[in-house]
Formats: structure tokens, sequence, C-alpha cells
């Protein structure tokens, strides 16, 4: 127990954790990890305190809603105003800019960056430019004639490696566009999916995709290549016709030091 009578609790009042604040007040009663216990205990429920979470990436640590301490990880970001990132926290690593791969030749150009078919109706859209390509129909091929892609690739300091934790993107694509993506890097010359999903293609909605819990690492020094391959379309696409777009593009990360 406390000294009694803190803060009006009125009696003596136990301690669970032990972190001066009386289980009476205590968002949090069962957690001796918080490091801002508040002044006197007095009405400070913890909730929204600083923390350490034990992992060396996030910041911001926090008590949250649930009585658990969680970080941020560090991100890179594109609204696809242009190729390069608009926001990035990622430490000790430089991101380049997106682009595509095996948009279907033809006379002419279709852009990287255009306002058409702006983003719609997923949280958190920006509207404005999205990525797109001309993708082929068919199944996911990656020799010979292969699926279209979006790439970026993150590069850690000397001495550091990447792990890539998540990526999250909006994506629409046409009646002749992908109807799947698949996610997957140099690290083995893009031979397997460390993430998959689907795209739907009747009435062109856009949707938001987000694949976490992953757990990719670059060699120490490393590039590390990350691409979006779109693949299982049908029908005829017409040469340099975008029938794929990306918006939003979230990439989310670590690089820590292996000396």
């Amino acid at each position: 127990k406390i000294a009694p009578g803190v803060c009006g609790c009125g009696v003596s009042e136990l301690d669970t954790d032990s972190d001066g604040t009386e289980d009476c007040i205590d968002g949090c009663p069962n957690d001796p990890n918080k490091t801002d216990p508040g002044t006197c205990g007095c009405g400070n429920p913890e909730i929204g305190s600083g923390c350490d979470d034990g992992d060396p990436c996030t910041t911001s640590d926090v008590v949250d809603g649930s009585c658990v301490c969680t970080g941020t990880l560090p991100t890179t970001y594109w609204n696809m105003g242009a190729a390069t990132p608009t926001t990035t926290t990622l430490n000790n690593a430089t991101v380049g800019g997106i682009t595509r791969g095996n948009n279907l030749p033809a006379p002419g150009t279709n852009t990287l960056l255009n306002g058409t078919s702006a983003s719609t109706t997923y949280p958190g859209f920006s509207g404005g430019n999205n990525a797109g390509v001309a993708a082929r129909t068919g199944p996911l091929k990656i020799a010979g004639e292969e699926s279209a892609y979006f790439e970026v690739t993150v590069t850690p300091a000397a001495g550091y490696i990447f792990t890539l934790s998540g990526i999250s993107f909006g994506t629409r694509s046409t009646g002749t566009g992908p109807a799947n993506y698949a996610i997957r890097t140099s690290l083995d010359s893009y031979a397997a999916s460390i993430a998959t999903g689907s795209i739907t293609v009747t009435g062109n909605p856009w949707a938001f995709k987000s694949n976490t819990g992953l757990s990719t690492a670059s060699p120490t020094g490393q590039a590390l290549v990350i691409r979006i391959y779109g693949y299982g379309g049908a029908g005829s696409p017409g040469n340099n016709t975008t029938n794929w777009r990306i918006d939003d593009l979230t990439i989310t990360g670590c690089s820590v030091c292996q000396f």
C-alpha cells in the first residue's frame, strides 16, 4: 500500500505495479513499465504516458488505450505528387523514387504520374496524382514478357541492414488490369512473394491494401529493391493505355547497425 488519502482516494489503496499511482486512479494498474506515473498520482490515468516498448526501432512510445506500450515505426510515404518520397522518417537509409517496369510498349508514352482517375473511397486518400502502368494480362511472369510492377529501393547506410516490416497502398484496376498483386524483393531475385492480395476489377473502385508482419532484411549495407507486381488480368489491353494505378504508398521498416 502507499500513503492513504492521496488526492481524494480516501483510504489506503493498493499500488499493484508499484509505480507510485494508486490502483483507484491508475488507468493501467498492472503495468510496472510506465515511465511517467504523474505528479503524486493525482488523476493521471497513465494512458498516453511515456514508456519503453523494448523495440529499438520505434519512437514516441506511449501506453495505449489497452494499457499496452506501443511505439511508431519509421515510414516512407508517397502521395505521388512526385516520384520522390513525400515524407520519410527512416533513419540510416536512403529511399529512391518510385519507378515502374514492363509497361506495354507502343509509340508515344503514358506517363508514370498523372491525375487521371484520382484516388477515392478509402480512408486517407490523397487524390491528386497517382502512379500508373499499362499492364499485361495473364498469370504472374517474372521472366520473358514479364508482369508489370512498381518499384522502390531502400539502401541502408554502411554497416546497417534494413528490414521491411510493412507496405500499404491504394490501388485501382480497370477491366483489363491486374486482378491480383504480389510483393517481391531483390533479396531472392524476385523468386518468392512476401505478400499477395486481390484487386477488384468490376466497377474499378479504389481500395486500400495493407500488408503487415513482414520481415524481409537487406544484406548489410546493400540495397533492398521492393516490387509490387500486378497480374491476373484478362481481355485485350491497349499498348500504352494505363490499366493499373496505385497511390498513397507507404513502406514501414527499420535500419539496425550490425557492428
